[in-house]
């Protein structure tokens, strides 16, 4: 669980207001029924020597859950 949160707050503090997308990697539900995706951020280009930011997850809900596929971009509300 620590290691969510933390790996969260580094999400939430590498966006700015103007970039607070990312590509999802992965996609899962918890026994209590929430649902997240885990994201990675890439700001700007990929290149060899920029190979993306941070990552986090983001937890959404059912419907947005079934109407994204791991690789497609989402962007924080």
């Amino acid at each position: 669980m620590k290691k969510i949160i933390l790996i969260t707050y580094l999400f939430f503090i590498s966006c700015d207001t103007s970039n607070e997308c990312g590509d999802i990697i992965d996609k899962y539900t918890t026994l209590t029924g929430k649902y997240y995706f885990t994201l990675v951020n890439r700001p700007g280009a990929q290149t060899s020597s920029n190979i993306g930011g941070a990552g986090g997850e983001a937890e959404v809900t059912k419907e947005v859950y079934d109407s994204f596929n791991i690789g497609d971009e989402y962007c924080l509300e």
